[in-house]
């Protein structure tokens, strides 16, 4: 197979284009595109909205844990861990039958070197109707899903999940919204992809996204039939070929 060298602004060298003139190059580096393709994905949302507990690292004391009559759950940082961590900031929390939403308001914890373990500034709403998840997520986080050794990711995002039983492992995605990292430059993400890691564990097993950051980039995902991490790519409209890269 060979490749056709390309030169745009955010994503450097080379496509695979069947049957195209030139040497054998190596496909073009897909990473800026995966990188956000990943942030846009619905698990660090949906796992901040699970138990603070199974994220938040703590002790019996800290942090300080309030629930309201309501049901609001308040939990309060200003204190120190058994293991000389500390933990800054506060987190508020409420999950009620077809409602749920979680807030953080700088909360941090810092080991006792004075590195990052978790970060997390904004919210995350979700909606239940049925099966159908609709998520609203606008936060700039790491130590969830991130490691803050990558520094922290924004994310401010629209999404919609179905079915909500069949996640992680099958359902269909619809994302519209901004992502940037310190790695990645504000890229708006749009699109609908469907995940079924039976049929394919490293690329959507069907969809389309359009990734724009300092230019357009569309991606489409063919998993059920060929799954070989490979997406269809175009820029700016025009059909360049296959970019390979291990989307999930």
């Amino acid at each position: 197979m060979r490749c056709t060298t390309v030169i745009l602004p955010l994503l450097g060298g080379c496509v695979f284009v069947p049957g195209s003139l030139g040497p054998a190059l190596e496909p073009v580096d897909l990473a800026p595109a995966a990188q956000a393709f990943e942030l846009a994905l619905p698990h660090q949302a949906l796992a901040l909205l699970d138990d603070p507990a199974l994220w938040l690292p703590g002790d019996a004391d800290c942090p300080v844990v309030s629930v309201g009559p309501d049901g609001l759950e308040r939990w309060q940082g200003g204190c120190a861990l058994a293991d000389g961590a500390m933990v800054f900031g506060s987190l508020e929390r409420f999950v009620g039958p077809e409602r749920a939403w979680v807030a953080g308001e700088r909360l941090q914890v810092v080991d006792a070197t004075g590195s990052t373990l978790l970060y997390l500034d904004g919210a995350v709403e979700q909606e239940l109707a049925g099966e159908l998840v609709s998520i609203g997520a606008s936060f700039t986080a790491c130590g969830i899903e991130r490691p803050c050794a990558r520094g922290p990711a924004t994310v401010d995002l629209a999404l919609s999940l179905f079915p909500i039983s069949g996640y992680p492992v099958h359902y269909d995605l619809a994302v519209e919204g901004v992502v940037a990292a310190a790695d990645l430059e504000p890229t708006s993400v749009g699109g609908t992809v469907s995940i079924d890691l039976h049929a394919c564990a490293v690329e959507p097993a069907s969809g389309s996204l359009l990734l724009d950051g300092d230019a357009p980039w569309g991606l489409d995902f063919d998993g059920a039939s060929a799954c070989d991490a490979c997406a269809a790519t175009a820029f700016d409209g025009l059909p360049l070929g296959l970019g390979c890269e291990d989307w999930l």
